[in-house]
C-alpha cells in the first residue's frame, strides 16, 4: 500500500539510515525533534540534521556562528518519527543521547525553569 510504502520511505530518510535502530545522536535528535518541536538543535549538529535528517534551517546567528533547526510540523515525518520511537530500545536510546546532547551544549535548552519543564514534558508525555 502506498501509504505504508511512504511511511517506510520517511522513516529511512529521517532517520538517514534503512536501519531500523537509533544508533547515533544525530539519528536520535531527528526523532525526538520531529515529534517534540521544542527540541532545538544548535551548531554542527544543526547543519547535520539539515542537510542528512530532514531538518530545516530556522536561523543563523548575525556572526554566522550558530545555525539552528527545527522540524517544522510535518505529519508523515511525525508518523515515520513515532514509529522508530517505539521499535525496539530506540526510545531509551534516543533519550540517553538526548540526555549528552544536553550536557555537551548540542541542543538549546532555555535557562528558564518554566520553559525547560515546558521542553521535557512532551517527551515524557
Amino acid at each position: 500500500d502506498n501509504m505504508g510504502e511512504g511511511l517506510n520511505v520517511a522513516q529511512v530518510k529521517l532517520i538517514y539510515s534503512n536501519n531500523m535502530r537509533i544508533e547515533v545522536l544525530p539519528q536520535a535528535i531527528a526523532v525526538l525533534a520531529a515529534r517534540v518541536n521544542t527540541v532545538i538543535p544548535i551548531g554542527q549538529l544543526a547543519c547535520t540534521l539539515i542537510t542528512s535528517y530532514m531538518a530545516t534551517c530556522v536561523g543563523v546567528s548575525q556572526d554566522r556562528d550558530y545555525v539552528f533547526a527545527q522540524y517544522i510540523s510535518e505529519p508523515l515525518l511525525a508518523e515515520a518519527a513515532a514509529k522508530l520511537w517505539h521499535e525496539g530500545d530506540n526510545l531509551k536510546t534516543i533519550l540517553d543521547l538526548y540526555h549528552q546532547a544536553i550536557l555537551g551544549s548540542r541542543v538549546n535548552l532555555s535557562s528558564s525553569k518554566g520553559h525547560r519543564g515546558e521542553q521535557i514534558f512532551p517527551i515524557r508525555a
